[in-house]
């Protein structure tokens, strides 16, 4: 149950980061000034930006004390932050012992903290308030289908500025 509840979440927000690129526009007035939402870590050594085009495509969304942020590139890579019972800064624990969830996909593969022995992390919350969430992380993610290969997740960053209604 656990795994099918993690893939619904994660097809929520890969839907609703490509609607946002899809949507956005050059006169739709960034935020600049670095006070925008932006994800970035490295994958295995390799730099990851959750932009395309020069564009965030991270969304962040929050019900109640649930937060989800996530983010994709123009290759197709995703990167999804999910945290449960937040109420304030700090450092979060992320396993398959845990409700919260780090991920990456590539290629159709999920790459995460969900199911396999091994698959840690942490989430550091620094900033959370009624805007925006924002914070760093590292993780281990497994490969769900053999938890065999995995990919090692390092210096991230994020900060999310929430979606209005």
């Amino acid at each position: 149950m656990k795994k099918i509840k993690f893939i619904a979440k994660t097809t929520c927000i890969a839907l609703a980061v490509s609607l946002a690129a899809a949507c956005s526009s050059d006169d739709a007035g960034g935020s600049g000034g670095g006070s925008g939402s932006f994800l970035t870590s490295k994958v295995d050594g390799a730099n990851f930006k959750a932009a395309v085009m020069g564009q965030s495509t991270v969304v962040a969304v929050r019900n109640g004390t649930f937060y989800q942020i996530g983010g994709s590139n123009a290759e197709l890579q995703n990167m999804t932050i999910g945290l449960f019972n937040v109420t304030g800064e700090g450092t979060f624990e992320v396993g398959p012992d845990t409700d919260n969830v780090l991920s990456f996909f590539e290629n159709n593969i999920s790459y995460d903290t969900s199911d396999c022995a091994g698959a840690t992390g942490t989430v550091t919350v620094t900033k959370l308030d009624e805007e925006m969430i924002e914070g760093t992380f590292s993780f281990t993610g497994k490969q769900d289908e053999n938890c065999a290969s995995s990919k090692t997740v390092t210096t991230g960053k994020f900060r999310g500025i929430f979606m209005q209604n």
